[in-house]
């Protein structure tokens, strides 16, 4: 008897837990019944005037450009408490397939255009499937506001719209969110995560700290502080890679000679070489990028550095001092090219010749990227 007790006992867990992993299906024809859902005041942890959903469509794998698999794009709007201010705009894409888990995606710079949700998260493998189409329910805003290309802050002058951008955005998406998933599925996911880069770094500390039990897993890349004295720092970068009209501009293959010269000397220096350098100290103080100087200081190739280029190097990796201070900073700290950063990644394309503006730039050795360069 006890044996064939301890048997069904087992035989249930191992039941339960396949049952865990198996995904929860969402009738396709469910989706047209979000429309229009509102979502009550007191459903959000903040103060709005509530939500309502405005468009739900149901995409199918087949559907021209969809690489997300069977999901019902759900868009809306929370409304705000003040009659003027800015709706925050949001979507949810709910799998017909879900895993029991969500996703909300972080913004970039001033926001003020909807995170949809649909594309890789920040910095994931290049060769993996989106979220949304590896089963999660994922999500994204506005961060509170519309703006205009380029760095549009305009929006600050409101109050809401501005405590939008700065916390509370990443609060009302979730819970306007979490009422839409549990209204298609009757039940909310088992864990919920946020990861963003830059300002959606800046959000996910804000939902680590802010909103803790909201959050399963928080990855917070590059979070942006204090944007004004970043876009000086930024501009530090550019004024010395554009000096002596293109003289001191450093090439994505220099830039390449460079990194891999301070990974030689540096990445053993903790004891084991990983491709990680952990002994910041240590490398700046056994790395000279002087040893990279070109014959005579002239530029003479791509495997070395002219004495123009190496001044480039020497301001970009010196405190900014605007020389007064700005949000409580007086400086912008050192970028951190002699310690470990690669620069790459994705880049605003620059032309040092034609003095075109460009912010970071990056040299990339990664299948379907292309480093910036002027010569491009």
């Amino acid at each position: 008897m006890k044996q064939t007790l301890m048997f069904a006992l087992a035989l249930g867990v191992a039941m339960s837990v396949r049952a865990a992993d198996e995904p929860l299906k969402l009738a396709a024809d469910a989706c047209a019944g979000l429309q229009s859902f509102a979502i009550p005041a007191k459903a959000i942890g903040l103060p709005t005037t509530g939500a309502v959903v405005q468009t739900a469509t149901l995409v199918r794998a087949a559907d021209k450009d969809n690489v997300n698999g069977d999901f019902c794009k759900v868009t809306g709007v929370v409304k705000p408490v003040h009659a003027g201010s800015p709706d925050l705009e949001f979507e949810v894409n709910l799998p017909l397939a879900w895993n029991r888990r969500a996703l909300q995606m972080g913004g970039g710079g001033y926001d003020g255009s909807l995170v949809t949700g649909l594309t890789q998260y920040t910095l994931q493998p290049l060769a993996t499937d989106t979220p949304l189409k590896q089963g999660y329910v994922t999500l994204g805003s506005d961060g509170g506001h519309k703006g205009k290309p380029g760095f549009d802050g305009s929006f600050g002058l409101d109050d809401e719209a501005l405590r939008n951008y700065g916390k509370q955005s990443v609060k009302k998406a979730h819970d306007a969110a979490m009422a839409v998933i549990k209204k298609a599925y009757g039940r909310g996911p088992d864990r919920f995560y946020f990861i963003g880069g830059s300002q959606g770094g800046h959000e996910a500390l804000d939902a680590a700290a802010r909103y803790p039990d909201d959050y399963d897993g928080v990855v917070a890349h590059y979070p942006a502080y204090n944007v004004t004295m970043l876009h000086l720092g930024s501009l530090n970068v550019g004024r010395a890679l554009y000096a002596g009209g293109g003289a001191a501009w450093i090439n994505a293959k220099k830039l390449r000679a460079l990194t891999d010269a301070v990974y030689a000397t540096c990445d053993g220096l903790d004891g084991v070489k990983d491709g990680l350098i952990s002994n910041v100290a240590g490398c700046n103080a056994a790395f000279d990028v002087k040893t990279l100087r070109c014959a005579n200081g002239a530029d003479t190739g791509d495997s070395c550095l002219s004495d123009a280029q190496l001044e480039a190097v020497a301001a970009i990796t010196s405190d900014y001092k605007p020389g007064f201070p700005i949000a409580g900073m007086d400086a912008f700290p050192k970028w951190a090219l002699l310690e470990g950063a690669r620069f790459e990644g994705r880049c605003q394309r620059g032309d040092a010749l034609r003095l075109r503006p460009a912010w970071i730039y990056g040299a990339h050795d990664r299948p379907g990227r292309r480093g910036c360069d002027a010569s491009e």
